[in-house]
């Protein structure tokens, strides 16, 4: 019989009482958000903090909610970067971020109001989750609250505004209070409690909800961002490493079997979370995304960058901005919150908690460098590398010195120690004192609290931003009517190209934006990867409507054609293109012209002409590496595995070790000259030819 826990009133005073020691913090952590990112409060319906990230991570959460109330088992296949397959994992996928706002916009449909909930959101669960790390660890509210606000608030952190899977930094903090219950199962808040009561040895004396929030937080992390899901892995092997050498010392095989059960509460929620990291396997094996380390090492921290800010930092820019060099390298702690850590070093009675959380704070600076550190002209190999080569997904990751944000969960965890110490100076100092009013005595926790405002204010100090909004924004999916020409997109669903693709309004994540108009399939695209054949294309269309362009984009399948305003004569040239252009005509007129493009996909031809499952071979992609690099697209949405000659943009084809069954070539090819002397003509798509090697028991069609 399954026994379900009763609650009864004593159970219910105990949560109200937690609830209510807590709200305080809570609270002003609620405050701390508004205040550090004034005025947006003022602008959340309509405006965004910038109009770079954030305007792709509203489309982002738009896109979710879309899919999510349309095609689910598709969410990876955005609307964006069209023909291309799995594009959402050309970034973090904020699942988490869109979950936490899917009442906004099942009620307003505004993802401009939903990304800017999520940002505060963002701040408020990442220091309210350093909050309960500390109090953990401490016993203390105010250090608690000082370690929270300078972990959600700190100088290094700012810089990030806006780039929202980064502020989400919640689930690293939780994850290490999970780890540190299992590892001790009757935590003690000081070395002589840890004297007086010795820990039980055995794996059973851990509660079975620590194992389960220990799963549960993994789970959570890898819905939240696949790049704090691998943070979230390196913190829990430095506390695992920690753990398993005081087992070690204290011949403790119990700590060591603990440690066991919670990688296997990791594990399982792994598991459940394959559904959400297959794209990005499949993406990664698509393109071969690999960052080389030239790459790797440029994004790199080096010494300096901890003694950097970014130029919108009130307090220390005017004295560090000689340090700056790109906002992912400000890593500038504060310097309140180092002293803090200095001092809370000393704190004797935090027992192994110290060193547990200077190991987290030195192991990730020393990561943060990346493969290499150079110093004074030598060059130290670094544990990076070990990750990097060894690990899977670390060399899709390009910004190692983004483990320097990391370190900020040892260094505020230290800084809750030293304002503990602080804490208890004062309790034994002030009573002392004549000068100190018996009225004051009387009221024991105020010392605590007025060190708690002192000390919360000069965090934040350290970190306040100079915030200049943008203009206000229409919202798509809130306003009726936006724009003439995405109206019209919205009443014609097809795919779409926004042109001139380079410079103006169209760059970047605006097509991304206004897609949330009509979503339509959109060539245009914005996110954290571009495709190999992007910048290829983007080039080609600075010829439109030449008929090589016309002949790409029939084949992909583009049907829509916004041309808007620019520099250049691009709307002169299709009009007056248009009489010797059958295949182009004029949809919408208006300062933004759409144009229908007659239909004739003959790329998605030649892929319906392969059977399911079979590779098909480009040996002549230099040929035309656009044409063959879109080709190469279509296929793998379709299904097909892909080998080849040349190299598209940053990808270059596996060649095929030995003739495959079905293989395209431009029509003026000779097949002997490529191993496919015998093949029949399966398709023939005007400059591309599709060849299938019939004589070939296994390639029989």
């Amino acid at each position: 019989m399954v026994h379900f826990p009763i609650v009864n009133d004593d159970t219910a005073t105990h949560l109200r009482q937690t609830i209510l020691r807590h709200l305080p913090a809570a609270a002003v952590l609620a405050l701390a958000c508004v205040v550090m990112t004034w005025p947006l409060l003022l602008h959340m319906q309509d405006t965004l903090l910038t109009w770079g990230d954030p305007v792709f991570q509203a489309w982002t959460i738009g896109w979710n909610w879309h899919a999510l109330t349309t095609d689910p088992l598709h969410i990876f296949d955005t609307n964006i970067m069209y023909p291309w397959r799995n594009t959402l994992a050309f970034a973090d996928h904020l699942f988490g971020q869109s979950a936490l706002v899917i009442p906004i916009m099942a009620v307003t449909s505004n993802a401009v109001l939903a990304d800017n909930i999520a940002v505060l959101m963002a701040f408020f669960m990442t220091g309210f989750a350093m909050y309960l790390l500390a109090y953990d660890i401490t016993g203390s509210r105010a250090a608690a609250l000082v370690a929270g606000i300078a972990y959600a608030f700190a100088p290094s952190r700012m810089s990030h505004l806006e780039h929202l899977n980064v502020l989400s930094a919640q689930w690293p903090p939780l994850a290490l209070l999970c780890l540190r219950h299992i590892a001790i199962p009757r935590p003690a808040r000081s070395a002589d409690d840890a004297a007086t009561e010795p820990q039980p040895r055995s794996w059973r004396a851990v509660r079975t909800r620590w194992y389960v929030l220990l799963g549960l937080v993994f789970f959570l992390q890898g819905l939240f961002g696949v790049y704090y899901l691998y943070f979230t892995i390196i913190t829990l092997v430095m506390a695992a490493g920690f753990w398993t050498i005081v087992a070690l010392r204290e011949r403790d095989v119990s700590i060591v079997q603990r440690m066991l059960i919670g990688a296997a509460a990791c594990a399982v929620a792994g598991l459940i979370l394959i559904p959400t990291l297959l794209p990005y396997l499949q993406l990664s094996s698509d393109l071969h995304l690999v960052r080389e380390r030239a790459e790797v090492e440029v994004w790199s921290a080096i010494p300096r960058d901890y003694l950097a800010v970014w130029d919108k930092d009130r307090l220390w820019n005017a004295l560090l901005a000689s340090n700056h060099r790109h906002i992912e390298q400000d890593l500038f702690p504060g310097l309140l919150v180092v002293l803090l850590a200095m001092l809370g070093l000393t704190n004797r009675r935090a027992g192994r908690d110290r060193w547990l959380l200077l190991t987290i704070t030195l192991g990730s600076v020393i990561l943060s460098f990346g493969l290499t550190l150079r110093i004074f002209g030598v060059s130290i190999p670094m544990p990076y590398r070990i990750l990097y080569d060894y690990v899977p997904g670390f060399q899709a990751m390009r910004v190692a010195a983004r483990l320097g944000l990391l370190a900020l969960l040892g260094l505020t965890g230290l800084a809750a120690l030293g304002v503990q110490q602080i804490g208890w100076w004062l309790a034994a100092a002030l009573p002392r004192l004549r000068a100190y009013p018996a009225r004051l005595r009387a009221l024991p926790w105020l010392p605590s609290a007025a060190l708690a405002l002192v000390l919360t204010g000069g965090v934040m100090l350290e970190g306040v931003t100079r915030i200049e909004l943008p203009g206000a924004l229409p919202v798509p999916g809130r306003d009726a009517s936006i724009r003439p020409d995405y109206d019209w997109l919205r009443d014609h669903p097809a795919p779409t190209i926004e042109l001139p693709m380079g410079d103006g309004p169209v760059a970047s994540s605006w097509p991304n934006y206004w897609s949330m108009q009509h979503w339509n399939q959109v060539v245009n695209g914005y996110s954290g990867n571009i495709t190999p054949t992007y910048l290829l294309l983007r080039e080609r269309m600075k010829d439109f409507p030449s008929q090589d362009t016309i002949w790409l984009l029939q084949g992909i399948g583009v049907e829509n054609i916004v041309v808007h305003p620019d520099e250049t004569d691009l709307r002169a040239r299709v009009d007056a293109a248009l009489p010797t252009t059958p295949e182009l005509t004029l949809a919408l007129d208006g300062p933004d012209a759409v144009y229908r493009l007659a239909p004739d996909p003959w790329m998605w031809h030649l892929a319906a002409a392969i059977p399911s499952g079979q590779t098909v071979d480009l040996p002549n992609v230099e040929a035309d590496p656009l044409a063959f690099g879109l080709l190469l697209a279509i296929l793998q949405r379709t299904g097909h595995d892909v080998t080849g000659n040349g190299t598209v943009g940053y990808y270059t084809f596996t060649e095929a070790d030995e003739p495959q069954c079905y293989a395209v070539l431009p029509s003026g090819d000779d097949p002997a000259g490529f191993g496919y002397g015998g093949a029949d003509v399966v398709r023939e798509e005007d400059r591309l030819i599709l060849r299938g090697m019939r004589l070939v028991e296994q390639c029989a069609y």
